[in-house]
């Protein structure tokens, strides 16, 4: 499947409080191909038609009348059935600290705003990359067998590496917060393959 075709069947939840924003956000993702577009103006909007509507994707704004993106990914990262939703920020926050705080709770992705077309296909492509379950070439592996060391300082993105392990019929990983602990693992053991974070605490 082509990224073109993969983005037009995307869903997409946008979470935008203005009008006027929601409408250029749209306008850009339809430019990218993208065809399935539901809308909330509010967190509490947002959660209502999550318990009824699992999108691929949430795209969302900072703040909100009664919320911010934070406390709209804790929710949705608190609830089982939504969890391991996939969620991107569209936002002109500067605060590193606050936003390094979303990215080790999972958002696949932070686009700042103004935006380009071009700059959310890219968003849009690497996104894809994450929540597409690509079938992985193994050929000279049992994967049933593999030896696999996940590497995050994020607990949830450890959690959907191993679920997205998981459904390629990988068995439990071990899991490791730093490198400095990923060096102690493989200090006693051997592995076959190591899916790994780039920047983290300790040792990157």
């Amino acid at each position: 499947m082509s990224d073109l075709t993969a983005i037009a069947n995307l869903s997409i939840l946008l979470v935008e409080p203005s009008d006027v924003q929601q409408k250029l956000i749209i306008k850009s993702l339809t430019q990218c191909g993208v065809k399935q577009v539901e809308t909330a103006a509010t967190q509490l909007q947002a959660l209502t038609m999550l318990e009824k509507y699992q999108p691929d994707l949430v795209i969302s704004s900072m703040y909100f009348a009664d919320g911010t993106a934070d406390t709209l990914l804790q929710q949705i990262r608190s609830t089982p059935r939504t969890e391991h939703q996939a969620f991107m920020l569209v936002s002109s926050e500067r605060n590193k600290k606050y936003l390094e705080q979303l990215r080790q709770s999972g958002v696949l992705a932070i686009l700042p705003k103004p935006f380009s077309a071009e700059a959310i296909t890219r968003a849009l492509k690497a996104t894809l990359d994450i929540i597409t379950e690509e079938e992985v070439e193994l050929e000279h592996f049992d994967i049933t067998l593999l030896r696999v060391l996940v590497v995050d300082d994020s607990r949830f993105a450890r959690k959907h590496i191993i679920r997205v392990l998981a459904g390629m019929g990988i068995p439990a990983p071990v899991e490791a917060e730093d490198g400095k602990q990923a060096i102690e693992q493989l200090n006693s053991q051997s592995f076959d393959l190591i899916v790994t974070d780039y920047n983290m605490p300790e040792m990157d």
